[in-house]
């Protein structure tokens, strides 16, 4: 029987020899040109998703991959909105407006800067007040409850510490939430995203700050996208175009994180981790329209996109099916050998 089995999965990996383990399929939206789009991190060009090209949103500013298979997508106008983009249709619905949302603005407009879903399921959203002074806090990360059915409301998720402008959350396995802390700071010469990364538990309830950079001073210049591979925090830098990574098993907080990788200068937003252990990051100057690629040791190892995209509002990166085919079947015959070593010793 296990020798049928293994023969089955070999017969999977000849079937599909074009797909590798560090096979993404990419999807990011323009913050400037309102479209939603896609590429393959093995190569082709960047398409359009049906439906939702150019001009599609307003000003998208998040975007995340649903427990369902759909994206969400996070517009900055209008109030702030949800909108889902059904992968099967093409089609786009509403799934909630965000204004009203925000009581130390007098319920005024929020704007959702990042989206994240828990592995319960649980929609959770990052947020801009309309209004962005220094030193007001913006609010909670929120939670929307009925987002997949139903009259959706929205309330506060987090709780324990007063968050300023959430532009990055990513969630561990565990139900763990890292939110980025950012405000802009108007009165720095030059002006300047300040600021540091919270950590909650898997209730929303404030843990602690986690220092994103090696100096032991609690903050970094303009925290904003996020990732989570293993036990590193990765942590993207919206003003000097570098990316840390925070050892999460190291308790001494003042020497935990280090610089991962490096644009060179450009302007970071959102993070996206691959498969392979590299991740993508997308620049947010409005002027490169670029999404660099880094493999695992932080080397940069290729750019997508380009000028028409400029501000890169929203990035997720999905493993192929082929890929995780593959890296089932690896799985299934490791554990065969496994217990065929116990059934010989026995």
């Amino acid at each position: 029987m296990i020798r049928r089995i293994v023969a089955v999965v070999v017969a999977l990996a000849v079937i599909l020899p074009a797909a590798r383990l560090d096979a993404d399929i990419v999807y990011f939206v323009s913050r400037t040109d309102g479209g939603l789009y896609t590429f393959n991190t093995t190569g082709g060009g960047i398409s359009a998703l049906p439906s939702a090209g150019a001009g599609t949103f307003s000003s998208p500013t998040a975007l995340a991959l649903g427990p369902d298979g759909n994206l969400y997508v996070g517009d900055n106008t209008g109030g702030g909105s949800i909108r889902r983009y059904n992968m099967a249709t093409g089609s786009l619905s509403s799934v909630v407006t965000l204004s009203g949302t925000n009581p130390a603005f007098g319920g005024g407009a929020v704007s959702p800067t990042a989206l994240a879903f828990t592995p319960g399921g649980t929609m959770l959203v990052g947020r801009n007040p309309e209004t962005q002074l220094i030193g007001y806090p913006a609010g909670e990360v929120l939670e929307v409850v009925g987002w997949n059915g139903g009259t959706p409301t929205v309330r506060n998720y987090t709780s324990g510490t007063g968050l300023n402008y959430q532009t990055g959350l990513t969630v561990a396995p565990d139900g763990t939430l890292f939110a980025s802390n950012t405000v802009y700071n108007i009165f720095a010469e030059p002006a300047a995203l300040v600021g540091n990364v919270v950590k909650f538990d898997a209730a929303g309830a404030y843990q602690s700050v986690v220092l994103a950079d090696g100096s032991g001073t609690g903050g970094l210049f303009g925290p904003t996208g996020l990732g989570l591979f293993g036990n590193s925090l990765y942590i993207a830098s919206a003003m000097n175009g570098k990316v840390y990574r925070n050892d999460l098993t190291n308790p001494d907080t003042s020497t935990n994180t280090i610089e991962f990788a490096s644009t060179g200068g450009d302007y970071l937003g959102p993070l996206a981790m691959l498969s392979d252990g590299g991740l993508l990051v997308g620049s947010v100057s409005g002027a490169t329209g670029l999404i660099y690629r880094f493999d695992a040791s932080g080397n940069q190892v290729g750019t997508f996109g380009g000028s028409s995209y400029a501000q890169i509002g929203g990035l997720v990166a999905v493993p192929e099916p082929g890929a995780m085919l593959l890296a089932a079947a690896a799985g299934v015959v490791l554990g065969l050998r496994q217990v065929r070593g116990r059934l010989r010793r026995s």
